[in-house]
């Protein structure tokens, strides 16, 4: 028994030390308190500023919320939960993991649409069917905007919906929205 328990700590021991030789670090956790898709994209982008961690390696299931996470340097629990607590929600459970499922999405966009951001008002309904249809499927919406209109597009686009949408948004200086929809394939 003690030789098997030796064992089993060196075996932990010697994947913690792969991670670390490797420069990355993946966990495992549990959050309460997320009721839509807004809420995974509030949680990804306040995870996503911490010290070697990007939006893109922050993976939520709104349904479960369980919480999978990739970093280029050790984290701890305490900095973890406190980043949440700042954002509204709870750190249940948070531990190392083996390894990292990337999702994956087609490299041509579904669907793009480029619209006059003077005129967003007008594309609200449109915007709204496009995140239905991101909704319906596990996707990833590619958002270039001027920063004055992030808010109204992510509300038109994520907030209420009952799955997770994974959401890159950047800050553009043109006078255009484009979006594009991509499909997670297997």
């Amino acid at each position: 028994m003690k030789t098997m328990k030796t064992t089993l700590t060196l075996l932990l021991a010697l994947g913690a030390l792969t991670q670390a030789l490797a420069g990355e670090f993946v966990y495992r956790g549990k959050i309460q308190g997320m009721a839509c898709a807004f809420c995974v994209y509030k949680v990804t982008t306040s995870l996503g500023k911490l010290p070697g961690v990007s939006a893109e390696a922050v993976n939520i299931d709104l349904k479960s919320g369980t919480l999978q996470l990739r970093a280029t340097q050790a984290l701890d629990k305490r900095t973890v939960a406190k980043t949440l607590t700042e954002a509204g929600f709870t750190l249940t459970e948070f531990a190392p993991a083996k390894a990292f499922e990337q999702a994956r999405y087609g490299k041509t966009p579904a669907l793009t649409l480029t619209l006059d951001s003077k005129a967003l008002a007008q594309y609200l309904p449109v915007l709204d069917k496009l995140g239905e249809a991101a909704a319906s499927k596990p996707s990833k919406l590619m958002i270039r905007a001027p920063k004055s209109l992030h808010a109204a597009l992510l509300k038109a686009l994520i907030a209420g919906r009952q799955r997770a949408i994974r959401v890159q948004l950047d800050e553009d200086g043109k006078p255009t929205v484009a979006v594009s929809l991509y499909r997670q394939t297997h």
